[in-house]
């Protein structure tokens, strides 16, 4: 930034706060996901820091900001132009509109914008959520956010974005609006991002409070000031098994260190079920080890941790165990696998596991009632995906979590009903 001076005003263009913005996101991408280490969030501190992190850098009406008349406004830091007169026109939110056919007469561009095609549409779950926080905190970001009513033909209830509406006096609308690619509530967002890696928990409670403010009308909607309660906002951390000292054998201590191991993500899962987590297949390995008392197979409780979980240095049979010893004897059944490694109580245990073997995408189709791999998300490291590698084989006994590269394999998952 030492030729900053050369910069314009010009929010169509580089700026310096634009740059600063660019920086803050690159730095705080590189510590997160790439194992860039602190200097990169002394590169964040500055950027942000250039850039004046304070309430007053945002609109008091969250709708303004996106407003076809209030283009290149006083939030907004940098944005492609879309202009009629240049024939600039366009953006995504065109694809979340309704062709004319679909909208009755008298509500046509007044309030559903008409478009040729409607490729999107809201989900039932994303609606939940907005209207839950408008009855709840009274957000008043909903209402940009989020159209919907019954103004379809047949009175059906449309939904579509009040957000980057364009021309409405044309049908189909014209979408003037530019494409805002950094304002300063992003630059708020990524100061509590920061604040938080820093363990300054009060300060990111700040920087949060900030867009609270303008969102719900309360200046201290978020009142604690601990990892957890900051950080179960947003921040989302990529687990590495393989770092040194990533898993501490504690797992209460571990869980409060890393929350994304009891995080719950829908994916592909029905609405209120998530994929199953590593806190999950943990909690199912203590079940199991609770049950193994006087059983062959028995699983011993000091190795129920996050960290005999995720070890892979060692036997897949036998001692020294990779990842829990003799957990795989009672995700397995008779019914099902062809493996003799089985506990006597497994069927009654129930875990039912099914031996549907695996892809990969440079060997093919393998391992029916006999392998069995489960996707696990975030938890990766910067070049691979983790699994619980149920069993290698049929002579396996430990279950553990390892990675395979990117891309190789086609990997199944559990999904588990939500809970507190």
């Amino acid at each position: 930034m030492a030729n900053s001076q050369y910069l314009g005003n010009d929010k169509y263009f580089a700026t310096a706060d634009a740059v600063n913005m660019l920086k803050a996101e690159y730095s705080l991408w590189m510590y997160t996901t790439q194992n860039g280490g602190d200097s990169y969030l002394t590169r964040a501190s500055e950027a942000l820091s250039a850039i004046g992190i304070s309430s007053g850098r945002l609109l008091p009406d969250y709708s303004d900001v996106f407003s076809r008349t209030n283009k290149a406004n006083s939030e907004i830091v940098f944005a492609l132009l879309n202009d009629q007169k240049e024939k600039r026109t366009g953006g995504y939110y065109v694809y979340f509109y309704h062709p004319s056919n679909y909208i009755a007469p008298q509500y046509r561009n007044n309030p559903v914008p008409v478009s040729s095609t409607q490729w999107w549409c809201y989900s039932q779950k994303f609606m939940d959520v907005l209207n839950r926080s408008k009855t709840e905190h009274n957000d008043r970001r909903v209402a940009c956010n989020l159209g919907e009513g019954e103004y379809g033909a047949s009175g059906q209830k449309l939904t579509w974005p009040n957000k980057f509406l364009g021309d409405m006096s044309k049908q189909p609308v014209v979408n003037d609006c530019d494409l805002i690619y950094y304002r300063y509530a992003y630059a708020v967002m990524m100061d509590a991002e920061l604040k938080f890696y820093q363990k300054d928990y009060t300060g990111a409670l700040a920087s949060l409070n900030i867009i609270a403010q303008r969102a719900y009308g309360v200046g201290d909607f978020y009142k604690t000031a601990t990892r957890d309660a900051v950080g179960d906002k947003y921040v989302i951390e990529y687990l590495n098994h393989t770092k040194a000292g990533t898993f501490s054998g504690d797992n209460t201590a571990d869980e409060q260190n890393h929350p994304t191991l009891k995080m719950q993500v829908q994916g592909i899962c029905p609405y209120g079920w998530h994929i199953a987590n590593t806190s999950d297949w943990l909690d199912i390995a203590y079940a199991a080890c609770k049950a193994s008392a006087g059983h062959t197979y028995p699983i011993r409780e000091d190795q129920v941790t996050y960290k005999h979980l995720s070890n892979v240095n060692g036997k897949t049979t036998g001692l020294p165990p990779r990842g829990i010893e003799n957990l795989a004897p009672w995700l397995r059944n008779k019914k099902h696998w062809a493996s003799k490694v089985i506990s006597d109580g497994a069927d009654d245990f129930g875990f039912e596991s099914f031996p549907l073997g695996l892809r990969y995408m440079t060997q093919g189709y393998q391992g029916y009632k006999n392998h069995i791999q489960q996707w696990i998300p975030l938890f990766f490291s910067d070049t691979a995906p983790f699994r619980l590698m149920m069993l290698w084989d049929n002579n396996t006994t430990c279950a553990e979590i390892t990675n395979i590269d990117n891309g190789q394999a086609i990997q199944s998952f559990r999904c588990v009903k939500n809970y507190k």
